[in-house]
C-alpha cells in the first residue's frame, strides 16, 4: 500500500478510536478480510 495512503488510514483510524473506540475500529478493520461465504445462488427469472 501507498505511504500516503497508510498514513492517511491511520489518522482516519485515530480519529474513529477516539469516538467509536479502538475494539470497534479493530473490529471494522477486520470485516472485510472475514470469510463471507460464497455468493448466494439466485435462480434467475
Amino acid at each position: 500500500m501507498h505511504e500516503r495512503a497508510r498514513a492517511t488510514i491511520a489518522v482516519i483510524e485515530s480519529v474513529l478510536a477516539d469516538r467509536i473506540g479502538a475494539v470497534a475500529v479493530d473490529a471494522l478493520r477486520r470485516t472485510p478480510a472475514a470469510d463471507w461465504g460464497g455468493p448466494p445462488h439466485i435462480a434467475a427469472p
